[in-house]
């Protein structure tokens, strides 16, 4: 009787009348409690079916519980990886990441710091928005084009005076020409800002293009940490030109012209066969790839609770 009262009595109520609305004060106390108790309904529902994705989107990562508690940690921090052995050293694929990382990622926010910059510095209306068309669809492009292109025009070279085209080298400049556009454009957009913000300051002091960098990466300390936690993200994670252009070696060397396999080469590579123990231990390797760039990024976010003011 009561809920048919009610609903007699919002039939007569429009919505622009509702604080003015002759309804008793415990109807309208009803109504709002009623419309919070379905918003909140709403929004356990919601995170219980974001819960139910997640947890099914991460189950083979959980199921190498098991695997981490009957392997011995000892076996882990082997360098040598030979799955069928019962050999499960991480220490060579994580080698591999980390070489790439070191030969890749320097080049690549060098490269697009600069293009950054004399994209904002370029006068010619006409000549960014080319130079903005072409980075755009260069970063567009698969990676699997950056690695065919790769093997078409450098490793032959290297091949013919080095007898080994495939290596961390011709890996690190594949992963620099095809993520460098990408990050380009990220930083055009924090560069543009700070130059029409600095640019009256700077020709005043006529200021090169040298210092006028350096105090874009002293001011804006936050955009360039972000940069390079995005670089380094999409260079840790990056698979098929590594497949394509490192060899594939289980090597744990540094040298530019030494064939590796990355970390996530080794699971790339080796999931389509793997079975039992050997796909358990691929699981884990995904699982310590997941944790590695948790904790990159955590840091990276950690470090903003004492934001720096730009132009400061």
């Amino acid at each position: 009787m009561r809920l048919s009262v009610l609903k007699t009595i919002l039939k007569r109520v429009r919505n622009d009348d509702w604080a003015r609305a002759p309804i008793a004060p415990m109807i309208r106390r009803h109504c709002l409690r009623k419309q919070t108790e379905y918003r909140s309904l709403g929004g356990i529902v919601t995170l219980l079916v974001i819960a139910a994705i997640a947890l099914f989107m991460a189950m083979p990562l959980i199921q190498t519980g098991h695997f981490l508690i009957e392997v011995p940690i000892e076996l882990w921090w082997r360098l040598d990886w030979q799955p069928d052995l019962d050999h499960y050293g991480i220490g060579t694929s994580l080698a591999g990441s980390t070489a790439l990382l070191l030969y890749a990622l320097p080049p690549t926010l060098l490269l697009s710091h600069l293009i950054a910059q004399q994209l904002v510095e370029t006068q010619s209306h006409a000549a960014r928005s080319t130079l903005i068309t072409l980075l755009q669809t260069w970063a567009s492009l698969p990676s699997v084009i950056i690695g065919l292109w790769i093997m078409a025009s450098l490793v032959p070279f290297i091949q013919s005076h080095l007898g080994q085209g495939y290596t961390l080298f011709t890996s690190a400049v594949g992963l620099t020409l095809f993520i460098t556009p990408a990050l380009t454009l990220l930083i055009f957009q924090n560069y543009q800002h700070f130059h029409h913000a600095f640019r009256p300051l700077a020709d005043s002091l006529e200021m090169n293009g040298r210092l006028r960098l350096l105090y874009y990466l002293k001011s804006y300390r936050t955009e360039t940490r972000h940069t390079l936690l995005y670089g380094f993200c999409r260079l840790f994670g990056e698979t098929m030109i590594v497949l394509m252009l490192s060899g594939n070696a289980l090597n744990r060397s540094f040298a530019p012209f030494e064939s590796i396999r990355s970390l996530t080469a080794t699971i790339a590579l080796e999931m389509g066969y793997a079975s039992q123990w050997h796909e358990m231990a691929l699981y884990a390797l995904a699982s310590l790839a997941l944790l590695i760039t948790l904790i990159i990024l955590l840091l990276g976010k950690n470090s903003d609770a004492y934001p720096i003011k730009s132009g400061a």
